[in-house]
């Protein structure tokens, strides 16, 4: 009567090991244990068309997909497994916003540069007429006077001045020569070149900037300041500043 069965315990396995969930994103339905969930998150993590992201924002990603994998109830884990892959994609969203920013000022900048060429030439002719005119112009420095020496250093100035404004005119041109071939959003989309190492090398401060303050127009106001600084830089090791010619000002 006091006999007691005693049956061999046998390992547990925890209920949410087992059990199957299922959610979609972006078409994409992820399906089956925590654990196999896990690998698809992995594995969508590691696929090809995310290995452009900053390595500042893999670091975020890391945190995230491992908050992911800790938990292990039900709604959480689908709350944080859409966190996740929402902030993974933001990158790949970004670069299309991306493509059509640098077109949209591109455009713009296409469509300034002919006053731009104009103005800049008009200020050339100017610092060249006031140089031509200044009293030590083609004068030997040992016949200066006590008056010419104090006018040196404005006659200095006014050289300076000439070479920078012939500088920023051949540059200009030069730009404009490479501009005019972006006629295309295929070009941003694919390009190659300047534009190429000029959009590597500012989409991840662009992401970043972005990121902290979702502002398309600043964000265009950034890359166009960014971009004609790029080429005018480019253009200084490039361009011979004497081979010009003056388009709109009548040389006689």
């Amino acid at each position: 009567d006091n006999f007691k069965p005693k049956f061999k315990k046998r390992d547990k396995i925890p209920i949410n090991r087992l059990k199957t969930i299922s959610f979609r994103h972006r078409g994409v339905t992820f399906n089956g244990t925590l654990e196999e969930i896990n690998t698809q998150l992995t594995n969508v993590y590691g696929s090809s068309k995310f290995t452009s992201i900053p390595s500042y924002k893999k670091g975020e990603l890391n945190e995230s997909l491992a908050i992911v994998k800790e938990e292990r109830k039900e709604e959480p884990y689908k709350e944080n497994a859409l966190v996740f892959l929402d902030a993974l994609y933001s990158y790949e969203d970004f670069l299309k916003l991306y493509d059509q920013a640098l077109y949209d000022i591109i455009l713009k900048i296409q469509d300034d540069m002919l006053k731009i060429d104009i103005a800049l030439e008009k200020v050339f002719v100017i610092k060249n007429i006031e140089l031509d005119a200044h009293p030590l112009k083609n004068k030997a420095k040992e016949a200066y006077t006590s008056e010419d020496k104090k006018e040196e250093k404005r006659y200095l100035k006014l050289i300076a001045d000439k070479k920078e404004r012939l500088e920023k005119l051949v540059g200009h041109r030069w730009m404009k020569s490479k501009f005019d071939d972006y006629s295309s959003k295929e070009v941003i989309e694919q390009p190659n070149g300047y534009l190429l190492e000029f959009k590597s090398s500012m989409s991840e401060k662009a992401f970043q900037m972005y990121e902290k303050e979702p502002d398309l127009q600043k964000l265009k106001l950034f890359l166009e300041r960014e971009i004609i600084d790029f080429y005018y830089k480019k253009s200084l090791g490039i361009v011979n500043p004497e081979n010009f010619e003056l388009k709109y000002t009548n040389k006689n």
